[in-house]
């Protein structure tokens, strides 16, 4: 078993010294590339540890019986229980709406009767125990999630080597969440590292399921999900969209619920953005002109994909009368009300895709533009302000106040799993030059709020980044909109 060295029992430190000294227990000067001991008595240096080596040690003997003997059945489930209750929202079918959308909605379902030992049990505890810990600032809890994910990593080595669990669903899912653990366990730059790397692991999983594997309600809101995370992560890599992306969307395309079709198509526009953003990239074009002519038509596509939702997807836009807000601060006295959490996520998707859109055109024009390309520049400052205001009017919407149907009040709720596809869209929206300084400070508020609620250290260390954006000082800067902007 691996697991971290913080999180191992009392073992000691692990010497950097070679293991021809340290089996000789006299002391290594760690000379390169052989250490002078080595040298002295005739014995070939075996190198030193690497830096991974150092993090991690094996301990599968201590980790499975600390298991089994340490973590009591009640820890476990309450690990679990915190995982489902902060993560997971199933859409409740009143009959003519599809039971499958939702986020991670299919967890229940693969969870009921597995295991305690399988992978998917181990995997969400360990998930659900990070966050825990976080939340009630626990470093006991912290060291025992971090073991029982290294027991996880241990568990799905043995899964992919079995033909019949490599391709199933539930490994499938673990690989996921694995991903999620670090993004609650971790707050560094690693955590995004380690997400990228499982998210496109399970993605070439995908492949050996084949199309015929995705027929089943589970296994078709498993996919979407899956093409949503690959794109995701895309973008933020910047790197072209692999083949296999392409196809999945006509795996589920005709057997998808219509209701959900609009979710398939924001899909397959958002691919073309990824690819369209890689090539910029990789043939580095920098002209404003060039950059716009690319972007632009992927723009009115997504435009296109909204004017033609079906009514079950239209939200409703209220009024906090009794707000303090001041009328400039929309962000804080509207709230937008969406049929379930699904919609309003892929709502929020579409509105990053055209954040990432004029931040990429407008960015390059202030750095290479000319005087000429001041509308370019109108025109895209007025989009990425509208694309950021309506995400921050979704926030009490995904925080669980909703709008009484036959009243004018808001409720609250103590459920609150759409924080989890919240943050990304938050978190856009607060790096953006276009965002008020006060306006960020609220995003800052909101995700601390989720962050510490959902014991989620990735939101938190997403506020901290907002927090740092200082104002631009004058000297290189651009007036657009009322704002100075750096180049």
């Amino acid at each position: 078993m691996i697991s971290r060295s913080a999180g191992t029992s009392n073992t000691g430190g692990k010497s950097r010294g070679c293991a021809s000294c340290k089996k000789r227990k006299i002391k290594c000067d760690q000379s390169k590339p052989a250490c002078t001991q080595c040298l002295k008595s005739g014995w070939v240096c075996p190198g030193y540890p690497s830096v991974s080596d150092l993090v991690f040690r094996n301990q599968t003997g201590s980790l499975v019986q600390k298991l089994h003997r340490g973590f009591s059945p009640s820890i476990v489930d309450r690990a679990t229980a915190f995982f489902i209750s902060q993560y997971v929202f199933q859409r409740h079918p009143d009959g003519s709406t599809p039971p499958s959308r939702g986020h991670y909605e299919y967890l229940p379902a693969l969870l009921h009767g597995e295991s305690s030992s399988s992978v998917l049990t181990t995997t969400v505890a360990a998930a659900g125990l990070a966050g825990l810990a976080n939340a009630g600032n626990s470093n006991a809890w912290r060291i025992d999630a971090h073991a029982m994910h290294g027991l996880a990593i241990c568990r799905l080595k043995e899964a992919l080597e079995d033909p019949c669990q490599a391709t199933s669903n539930k490994t499938l899912v673990a690989i996921v969440l694995m991903g999620t653990f670090e993004q609650i366990a971790s707050a560094d730059a690693s955590s995004m590292h380690f997400f990228s790397q499982h998210i496109m692991a399970v993605a070439k999983c995908i492949e050996l399921h084949g199309s015929n594997q995705f027929q089943s309600v589970v296994s078709i809101g498993l996919l979407g999900e899956i093409r949503r995370l690959v794109i995701m992560t895309l973008h933020r890599l910047q790197e072209p969209v692999p083949p296999a992306l392409e196809k999945w969307s006509s795996w589920t395309g005709n057997i998808i619920h219509e209701d959900e079709a609009p979710a398939n198509s924001f899909g397959v526009i958002s691919s073309q953005l990824v690819a369209v953003r890689a090539k910029l990239k990789q043939k580095a074009i920098c002209d404003p002109t060039v950059v716009a002519e690319m972007l632009l038509p992927i723009d009115e596509k997504l435009e296109t994909w909204r004017s033609e939702l079906p009514w079950s997807w239209k939200y409703k836009s209220y009024t906090a009368i009794d707000s303090t807000a001041s009328s400039g601060d929309t962000y804080q006295s509207h709230y937008d009300v969406y049929e379930d959490l699904w919609v309003a996520s892929v709502w929020n998707s579409y509105r990053t895709s055209r954040l990432l859109l004029y931040e990429h055109i407008m960015s390059t024009t202030l750095k290479y533009g000319s005087a000429e390309d001041n509308d370019m520049l109108q025109a895209a400052a007025k989009v990425l302000k509208a694309m950021a205001d309506e995400i921050c009017h979704s926030v009490p919407f995904h925080l669980g106040i909703q709008r009484h149907r036959n009243s004018s009040s808001f409720q609250d709720s103590d459920a609150i799993p759409g924080c989890y596809l919240l943050i990304w869209p938050l978190f856009a929206s607060g790096m953006r030059r276009t965002t008020p300084w006060q306006q960020k400070e609220w995003i800052v508020e909101k995700l601390r709020y989720i962050g510490t609620r959902m014991g989620l250290r990735l939101a938190m260390s997403m506020a901290d980044r907002v927090a740092m954006e200082k104002r631009p000082s004058s000297g290189s800067e651009v007036w657009v909109m009322g704002e100075w902007y750096p180049k």
